[in-house]
């Protein structure tokens, strides 16, 4: 840590002393300022780049492996159910059959005020009052048994440190070609509509021909 030390001016007034003769004055420091201070910190942070799995070995000694509901707030999803069509029918304008398995809005249990969906095995509920949507959701969590839980230890590597970011390629690669086509020659045969054609092309000095009688 580093120790920084500076020096501040003191706010002060002054005042008449019966002590002093003539034009006398003493300094007196002023107890009613207010010190406004700035202090500008810069902190600089080395990551030592992704966690890596060691997938040699394996454990087993976890908390619990109980399945428990997640609950919460969030913005509405609902448009990414909306169908490509013009209606004013609510039971068409999205994609129906929701449920835990399948995206889609649950009909049978929405009305256009309380709309619940589902996306990704998420459940919504989209609250409107006046026209502000509250949106709400849950899922059930799987623990320890979900597929995207890792039952292995983690660590940092090295060779990683201060990667804090997929890398970025840059797929703008120019490939020149000939400027001259191999098949331009049989291009140019299309614009030919007489014999006459091909011998006074281009002075007759591009295309050859041969006399095969």
């Amino acid at each position: 840590m580093e120790f920084l030390k500076k020096t501040f001016k003191l706010a002060v007034t002054t005042g008449t002393t019966s002590d002093c003769y003539d034009d006398c004055r003493i300094i007196i420091p002023d107890l009613t300022a207010t010190y406004s201070i700035k202090i500008c910190l810069i902190s600089e942070q080395s990551d030592m780049g992704f966690f890596n799995a060691d997938t040699a070995t394996t454990t087993t000694d976890f908390i619990s492996d109980e399945s428990v509901v997640v609950t919460g707030e969030c913005k509405t999803r609902l448009s990414e159910l909306r169908k490509y069509i013009i209606t004013n029918t609510f039971s068409k304008q999205y994609k129906n059959n929701g449920n835990v398995d399948n995206d889609g809005v649950d009909y049978d249990n929405s009305t256009r005020n309380n709309v619940i969906y589902y996306i990704g095995g998420i459940r919504y509920n989209d609250i409107i009052v006046d026209n502000v949507t509250t949106t709400t959701f849950n899922y059930l969590a799987l623990g320890n048994n979900d597929p995207s839980f890792i039952k292995c230890p983690i660590f940092k590597n090295p060779n990683n440190e201060n990667i804090i970011s997929n890398p970025k390629i840059n797929n703008d690669v120019f490939i020149i070609r000939q400027e001259l086509s191999v098949f331009e020659n049989n291009y140019i045969l299309e614009n030919f509509k007489r014999i006459t054609d091909i011998l006074t092309y281009g002075g007759g000095k591009i295309l050859k021909t041969y006399n095969n009688t």
